[in-house]
């Protein structure tokens, strides 16, 4: 005999069944289209003044521009006059999730009319269409990649590198504050990289870290020397100077090991080198000791030697120092 185990009642449970899109649409009565103003629902508003769209960190926000502003699960608090538990006790409802309630709701929904009936789920619509209009290498770029790095623009272009004009995260169109590029998985799969953008450096991606490992297309078959290193830019920067390198989408997550194993196949060393300061070490360790790798010997911390956290960074302040770590290092085993 089999039982159903029941999830609990929470956002990221929510969101995995059904989309933020799925929740506006069913609860925000003039909302229609992304982007495009409607009058409020919560309010007498004579003209249209709200509208519904993507913000930077891929997130559906509902912003009155004589009012509030509020995500999909704050708009049903808002509209219901309920807390944040009811909210979610309400689309668990109406869409039949079937989600457990794992607290003592103060409210009652009984007398809060469905939307929808009851069991009936929408068709997930996720928020991830990335689209974007390149444009041309310019100055900015050359200062950047060039100039700090020693990255040129074919290399830029051979691991698939683009300067963006403008993108669209589904409907919404977004103009870059700064230099901004496209990583280049596959078409219609990308990350979006803005660089100087301290706040929000990666704006948008819809790639999957299990899937989409960085440098691994650009690999030679075989090979005597491989790098596991923290970033697209590192591989390049090694790239330039004729080390081969891949580089997961980040320190804290493991390369698959069906795809280790395959390298391990091509290459006779592999040996990780994330950034020199604590976390890196770490993660550094961690890898190594996952798949039987080496690691780079600077580990404990050498912030205060290379003067920065990442491998780029340091070549920027003293490249020299940078250049004889990569040609005499040493490694744990």
């Amino acid at each position: 005999m089999s039982f159903k185990v029941s999830e609990d009642l929470n956002v990221e449970n929510i969101l995995s069944k059904i989309t933020e899109y799925d929740i506006f649409n069913t609860y925000c009565t003039p909302f229609k289209t992304l982007d495009k103003f409607f009058k409020s629902e919560l309010r007498v508003d004579n003209s249209p003044t709200c509208k519904i769209f993507v913000n930077e960190r891929g997130d559906l926000i509902y912003h009155d521009f004589n009012g509030g502003s509020y995500n999909c699960f704050t708009y049903i608090e808002a509209k219901y006059n309920v807390d944040f538990n009811t909210a979610l006790n309400i689309v668990n409802r109406d869409f039949g999730l079937d989600l457990r309630v794992t607290w003592k709701s103060t409210t009652e929904i009984e007398n809060i009319k469905p939307q929808i009936y009851s069991g009936k789920k929408r068709t997930r619509n996720k928020v991830t269409i990335l689209k974007k209009k390149r444009r041309k290498w310019n100055l900015t770029d050359k200062e950047y990649w060039l100039d700090r790095y020693g990255i040129h623009s074919s290399t830029l272009n051979y691991f698939g590198v683009e300067p963006l004009q403008y993108y669209w995260i589904n409907y919404s169109r977004f103009t870059p504050k700064s230099i901004t590029y496209s990583y280049e998985f596959s078409k219609g799969v990308r990350d979006i990289y803005s660089p100087l953008d301290i706040e929000y450096k990666w704006p948008a991606s819809n790639t999957r870290a299990d899937v989409h490992i960085y440098g691994l297309k650009q690999l030679p078959k075989t090979g005597d020397l491989l790098f596991i290193v923290s970033s697209l830019k590192e591989v390049m920067f090694l790239y330039e100077l004729g080390i081969t390198a891949v580089a997961p989408q980040s320190e804290t997550v493991f390369i698959p090991e069906r795809i280790l194993n395959n390298l391990k196949n091509r290459f006779n060393r592999i040996i990780v080198m994330f950034d020199f300061d604590k976390a890196g070490c770490v993660h550094a360790q961690k890898h190594a000791n996952k798949y039987n790798l080496e690691y780079m010997k600077f580990c404990p911390v050498m912030i205060d030697e290379y003067k920065a956290k990442d491998l780029t960074d340091a070549y920027e302040i003293n490249n020299n120092k940078i250049l004889n770590l990569l040609h005499n290092y040493e490694t744990y085993v």
